[in-house]
């Protein structure tokens, strides 16, 4: 695999840790589940919500705003 495969790869199972209780609680408070305000067909789908993000370098590198771009 490549460098890039395996830190999705990585990502993408502390996303499924930390959605499923299984991971440690900082990285379970970083993960926020979109909850509509009204009656909606998306409703009952599980969508991330993503982070603003303030610098291109750092802000495209945190483990929130990776998991919400999978």
């Amino acid at each position: 695999m490549t460098r890039s495969a395996d830190s999705l790869l990585l990502i993408s199972l502390c996303l499924y840790k930390a959605l499923n209780g299984l991971a440690r609680i900082y990285l379970e408070e970083l993960i926020n589940i979109y909850q509509p305000t009204r009656s909606l067909r998306s409703e009952h789908e599980m969508r991330l919500i993503q982070p603003r993000i303030r610098t291109k370098l750092y802000g495209e590198r945190r483990f929130d705003k990776a998991t919400a771009n999978l």
